[in-house]
């Protein structure tokens, strides 16, 4: 399976899952704007753990969280990513090198 399906199927269970929990007609930036914290270099980042834990991909037990786990082809403990490529990648599927290494 090439980058361009799973990363097809990612977005698609990541989006849906973060529109289940959306408050009216919050966007996906505002909507993880509050997992994300300053890194050392003034760039905003994301918490991998805060966004599988609030989208009910919770570590380890159920089936949704193995099915997270096997469609990023392994574990995401303690990983981060760029907020500003994560919001872009729900947005438009559009993958940089960075988002591919963290989450393909």
């Amino acid at each position: 399976m090439g980058v361009g399906v799973s990363s097809l199927r990612l977005r698609k269970a990541l989006v849906i899952r973060a529109y289940n929990l959306r408050a009216g007609d919050e966007t996906l930036e505002e909507q993880f704007r509050e997992f994300s914290h300053i890194g050392a270099e003034g760039k905003m980042y994301l918490c991998l753990d805060d966004v599988k834990r609030y989208l009910g991909f919770v570590d380890g037990t159920g089936s949704e969280a193995k099915s997270l786990e096997r469609l990023l082809s392994g574990s995401l403990v303690g990983k981060e990513i760029p907020y500003e490529e994560f919001v872009e990648f729900l947005e438009t599927g559009a993958v940089n090198r960075y988002v591919v290494g963290v989450l393909l």
